[in-house]
């Protein structure tokens, strides 16, 4: 079967012609249909009276921002972006779950709670990426026998794979020499959602107890395997506290410990 047009691949845009007469559901199937042309494209539409000053530049995001406030579609500035717009990820994670759930609104399938907000979770709240992930759920739904009507985990990390198998290949190499305590260690780090320290982690495999300091781990197992996470790049290191480098490469690293 095609692929589903629910999540259309992000076009980049310019500006916006004529934006002020574009309806909502128009400028939704608009996108919807762009998701067929080839990346190699690149729609553009012109401001009326066109120039390089600063307002036009402007107003193509301005337009959009405003179409989407009236549509109450929070995530299509983002999947319409262009230099002059906010392309980063969402701020909350409510605001990257309504993304999702707006456009199953409607549709044959639906996706779990968890898998919509650990679509969120698991890309940093970037639209795209959500996009890319999203769409591959909802495919694999589509083409399951007989078609899955609620997406659930294990539907949401098959897609995980299919689109980023790279990523879970070169982590599964990674930990392919870890002992299963080293493992243990990677686990509960990944447990950790911002900033840690070998301190907390080694207290949460040894359930708190009381007794330990940070000089007693300053050449434990714990920071070994930190420190070697570092040098891989999946963690960054400030200090004495430690950080996860990137969502998808720390969530691919998830899936190689499972």
């Amino acid at each position: 079967p095609p692929r589903s047009t629910l999540f259309p691949y992000t076009t980049l845009f310019r500006s916006v012609d004529e934006g002020q007469r574009i309806h909502p559901v128009a400028l939704s199937a608009l996108r919807n249909a762009l998701q067929n042309i080839g990346a190699g494209y690149m729609l553009v539409l012109a401001l009326r009276n066109v120039s390089l000053d600063a307002s036009n530049v402007t107003e193509g995001p301005r337009i959009i921002e405003d179409i989407a406030n009236r549509s109450e579609d929070t995530g299509l500035p983002r999947l319409f972006g262009n230099n002059y717009a906010s392309l980063g990820p969402f701020d909350t994670q409510q605001e990257a779950d309504e993304c999702i759930r707006k456009r199953l609104t409607g549709r044959d399938i639906q996706f779990a709670p968890s898998v919509i907000s650990d679509i969120g979770r698991v890309t940093g709240r970037f639209p795209k990426t959500m996009m890319d992930l999203a769409n591959e759920v909802y495919t694999l739904a589509q083409m399951a026998t007989p078609t899955i009507q609620t997406a659930d985990e294990g539907l949401m990390t098959q897609a995980f794979v299919s689109v980023y198998r790279n990523l879970v290949d070169e982590a599964t190499e990674f930990v392919a020499p870890y002992t299963n305590t080293k493992k243990m260690v990677v686990r509960v780090a990944l447990e950790h959602e911002g900033s840690f320290t070998p301190l907390q982690v080694a207290r949460k495999i040894l359930k708190g107890a009381a007794t330990l300091n940070e000089d007693a781990f300053a050449d434990d197992p714990v920071s070994i395997a930190l420190d070697q996470l570092v040098a891989s790049k999946y963690c960054l290191k400030k200090g004495t506290e430690y950080q996860w480098a990137g969502p998808l490469r720390t969530h691919s690293l998830r899936l190689s410990l499972i």
